[in-house]
């Protein structure tokens, strides 16, 4: 690979973000399990930052404790070290993509707990 050329992968994650800030989320899926396949261990920002598209489209498709738990596990699979403003950002998505008459279920509060946290408490 040229060290000039643009990864497949990074342009899957840009396609995923803006197909789930969209509402396409059969687009977006599409995109993240195949950026997630280049990605062999699947660790890192960038298959974090997947998870919690994922996870986002999980909340647009109704499915708000699925999409919590997602985000919850992600966020927190990330060690506390390399938690940066955009991973908040992002994991704060799923919740703002829940209906506000549904953010009262348990696993919507404890997301929003634990992203109130100082850095570093998890």
């Amino acid at each position: 690979m040229d060290a000039w050329a643009f990864p497949h992968r990074r342009l899957l994650l840009y396609l995923s973000g803006a197909y789930t800030a969209l509402g396409q989320t059969r687009n977006a899926r599409k995109a993240q399990l195949e950026a997630l396949s280049l990605y062999p261990d699947h660790t890192g920002i960038d298959p974090a930052l997947l998870h919690l598209e994922a996870a986002i489209c999980l909340a647009l498709d109704h499915s708000p404790s699925e999409a919590c738990q997602l985000a919850t596990t992600t966020y927190l699979q990330v060690p506390s070290g390399h938690r940066t403003p955009i991973l908040g950002a992002r994991a704060q998505h799923v919740i703002d993509a829940i209906p506000p008459a549904m953010r009262n279920a348990r696993p919507v509060r404890e997301l929003g707990e634990i992203l109130a946290l100082p850095p570093g408490a998890v």
